[in-house]
């Protein structure tokens, strides 16, 4: 049978400020030879190894009845900024032959306790929505956005650090099984140097020496964008004990000390110098974190733990140029780019040295650390191991898990690992 269109209406249900476990992330629907077909993107947070999810998505009408079908996912599309995106396509004519008597009214997604209230509420009709036909559960608000052409959809836009602050918008040119254009992801450093990546994978590299953390070249257009880490052994570990940022002729260093725009050590935020608009919160306490934007973008936050081990997050906005390197891989793959933008490594320490600081390249910290260039040196493993056994029979395991209980299996793991190198407890709360 036909369908006559009216225009897609996007409802978003109200949600608190939580990470979710499901989301819908993209929405399209359209006709294809007399078909009603939904193209529906769906995303989880990723876990490198971890099973693919389960999705239950509930097509609902205005006559209140609902037909819900379920499936497992298979390999996701892209991950991305922590997450796994998977596009799906149902043919509605299919699913609601049988169950539903009126034309479909919209979908929401339910997860495995058949609550829906955290989850997005679609509807495509040409008359008022009304909230009360809802039957999935929850408070809506239209937003006014409307697609019928299969090559553009409906969008969540925001950060995928918060999705509760997130926005739908559209239409816009499709972007099935990836992330949005209006979205924006992170990566990070920090620890007994952890790397995630853009594509939410990690990878450990504690070689000392610095570092390439990002380099953007076209940024901003043609501003520029260099941010170097300086990473130092101590003893059984290494950490990150400087970044450094600079965008055009600018530079701002960060270290357990303080921070520094052009060598000037500055005191007093909120600062603007140069491209950079500077803010910190908790400066007095025992971790200040400086959060630094260009151009009204956030583009880095720097925590800055007692101990002086630095974790460092990079912000990356969809108006951002495609090709950034360095550490964090390529933008968005995270493949293990080299120089040549097309070596692709497998082995972390030969990547990570592939992108240690050239003799060629700008000095950006405070002062030089030796050579530019003299190969990067690693921890004695046999230190490290001694290390660790001696801080296990003194029970710091028991402590590091109870210290690092409040993060998922992922970082966990890396923060409980970290306790036990270092020997600092103060190190979980820099996740």
């Amino acid at each position: 049978m036909r369908f006559s269109f009216a225009p897609l209406l996007l409802l978003l249900l109200t949600t608190q400020k939580t990470i979710l476990a499901q989301f819908v992330n993209e929405i399209n629907a359209y006709e294809s030879d007399g078909d009603f077909m939904v193209d529906v993107e769906l995303a989880v947070p990723y876990v490198e190894g971890e099973d693919n999810p389960s999705f239950r998505l509930g097509f609902f009408h205005s006559d209140n009845s609902l037909a819900i079908t379920a499936f497992a996912a298979q390999d996701p599309d892209s991950t991305s900024g922590g997450f796994a995106f998977y596009k799906k396509t149902f043919n509605l004519s299919v699913i609601t032959s049988n169950s539903l008597t009126v034309d479909p009214y919209g979908v929401c997604l339910i997860d495995a306790q058949s609550i829906t209230t955290n989850y997005g509420i679609w509807t495509w009709t040409g008359s008022p929505i009304s909230t009360s036909l809802f039957i999935c559960g929850g408070t809506s608000t239209d937003i006014g956005t409307e697609t019928t052409d299969p090559n553009t959809s409906l969008q969540r836009i925001g950060s995928l650090d918060d999705l509760s602050s997130n926005s739908w918008t559209g239409p816009l040119t499709a972007t099935p099984g990836t992330i949005n254009t209006g979205q924006t992801i992170s990566a990070t450093v920090g620890g007994d140097p952890h790397i995630t990546k853009w594509n939410g994978k990690k990878y450990s590299y504690h070689g000392e020496c610095d570092l390439v953390y990002v380099t953007a070249p076209s940024f901003e257009g043609g501003l520029g964008l260099d941010i170097h880490i300086r990473t130092t052994i101590d003893t059984s570990f290494s950490f990150v004990e400087a970044v450094a940022i600079k965008v055009g002729d600018f530079v701002v260093n960060i270290n357990k000390y303080g921070l520094w725009v052009d060598n000037i050590q500055i005191s007093d935020f909120p600062v603007e110098e140069g491209p950079f608009e500077i803010t910190t919160v908790g400066q007095k306490s025992k971790m200040p974190i400086y959060a630094i934007s260009v151009m009204n973008k956030k583009v880095i936050s720097v925590k800055v733990p007692g101990h002086g081990y630095l974790f460092v997050q990079m912000f990356a906005h969809d108006i951002q140029p495609k090709m950034m390197h360095g550490l964090m891989g390529e933008y968005p793959s995270g493949k293990l780019i080299g120089r040549d933008g097309v070596t692709e490594f497998v082995n972390t320490n030969e990547y990570g040295e592939e992108w240690q600081v050239q003799p060629y390249e700008d000095m950006l910290f405070l002062e030089a650390r030796g050579s530019q260039f003299t190969g990067c040196r690693y921890p004695d493993r046999k230190v490290v191991t001694a290390a660790r056994k001696l801080r296990s029979k003194a029970g710091l395991d028991q402590i590091a898990k109870e210290a690092c209980r409040h993060l998922g299996t992922q970082d966990y793991e890396l923060c409980v690992e970290d306790v036990m190198t270092t020997g600092d407890v103060g190190i979980a709360a820099g996740y």
